[in-house]
């Protein structure tokens, strides 16, 4: 069975990074799970699994003022 999927907001269940690496483990390939959040440095402190090698972090810029006009997330 394919496990695979995208977790947002992980930071709020940190003890499933240790179940998620015993996956990852097992069958390391690539891009079967997304996982999002914010950055939070005193919950980093807290998380035990660094999943050291195992993950890619990529920083996401805000949107421009262009973006939310073109979406209309912003009234001009």
């Amino acid at each position: 069975m394919v496990r695979r999927g995208i977790l947002d907001e992980i930071q709020r269940l940190p003890l499933l990074l240790s179940y998620l690496q015993g996956m990852v483990d097992q069958d390391p390939r690539q891009g079967r799970f997304i996982l999002t959040g914010s950055h939070q440095p005193a919950l980093s402190e807290k998380i035990s699994q660094s999943l050291a090698g195992r993950t890619a972090v990529l920083g996401l810029w805000p949107l421009s003022i262009n973006e939310l006009r073109d979406t209309r997330l912003l009234s001009t």
